[in-house]
């Protein structure tokens, strides 16, 4: 098997999980927070990404990755170059052509999309070296009686769930070096970022960041009292486990204050709790410490 596409891009298949970019971004966090380094995330929101999408840019991506060129040809004789005329009480209408976007009612709209999207994520792995947060670890494995250890480098720079992009940076001048990068292929293929809801989050930053910019308007900037949720998992400038746990404990109440409210055996009820309420706050808690005397309230 081989890995054609960049492997922190994720689709929605079959046997598909949320928890692998969001394993990805805790154990950036994790790090972050052991070895005191600084840290920038940005929560990308998408305005109408699919609608953006048109036939010759895609085309180039299925070419980019040896598609063979006979589905090429016949996925775009379906997909692009169509002309249209309306039928209205004066006769027909003039010839228009017919916008190419990706069609969402259509089964294969996450796929193209994740074909589509990959030209980016690869273009920002490129610069790793230049914009990713750099992860060091350190393995020690035995052969026989003797001891070895092995050092890991890697670069993590973003990390893509369909449109629910996350891009990551070691500090401010990298960041902003990727959305830079991100920006030209927005307006490449006129894709529309939400600013108002794609927002910045420091970790460990000791300047104060004055703006970030992403199709050159600026985007807001995570205060220390404020949280963001990414994939059902909320985001603070400490990490995961202030909001996690806070979220966690009004699900709870919510849960409790919602089922007493209706008529259920006790068999009923330990069934919403080990089949519901369980699952959801084992989600949502996944990558933080709760301790016993908080699990007793």
């Amino acid at each position: 098997m081989y890995n054609v596409l960049y492997k922190d891009n994720f689709l929605v298949l079959k046997g598909t999980t949320t928890q692998f970019p969001i394993f990805a971004i805790g154990l950036v966090i994790k790090n972050t927070l052991e070895k005191n380094h600084e840290l920038w995330l940005v929560l990308q929101n998408m305005w109408k990404a699919y609608d953006s999408v048109g036939w010759e840019h895609l085309k180039k991506s299925l070419v980019k990755i040896k598609i063979c060129s006979k589905f090429i040809q016949f996925f775009g004789s379906i997909y692009g170059g169509h002309i249209n005329r309306v039928m209205t009480d004066f006769g027909l209408t003039n010839k228009y052509p017919v916008h190419d976007d990706l069609d969402q009612k259509k089964v294969f709209l996450s796929f193209f999309w994740h074909i589509f999207y990959d030209l980016l994520l690869c273009e920002v792995k490129k610069q790793k070296s230049l914009c990713g947060y750099k992860l060091n670890s350190y393995f020690v494995f035995k052969t026989g009686c003797a001891e070895s250890q092995a050092r890991l480098i890697f670069f993590f720079t973003a990390s893509a769930f369909v449109n629910d992009t996350i891009w990551v940076g070691c500090n401010q001048k990298t960041i902003q070096y990727i959305l830079n990068i991100a920006s030209d292929f927005f307006h490449i293929n006129n894709i529309f970022i939400n600013n108002n809801k794609t927002v910045a989050i420091s970790i460990n930053c000791s300047v104060k960041c004055l703006s970030l910019l992403i199709n050159r308007l600026p985007i807001s900037i995570a205060k220390k009292s404020e949280s963001y949720c990414y994939l059902g998992i909320y985001l603070f400038t400490d990490g995961f486990s202030k909001p996690s746990l806070a979220k966690a404990h009004s699900d709870v109440w919510f849960f409790a204050n919602f089922v007493l409210k209706k008529t259920i055996s006790d068999k009923q009820f330990l069934y919403l709790v080990s089949a519901v309420l369980y699952l959801i706050i084992g989600y949502k808690t996944q990558f933080s410490f709760i301790f016993s005397s908080v699990c007793n309230k």
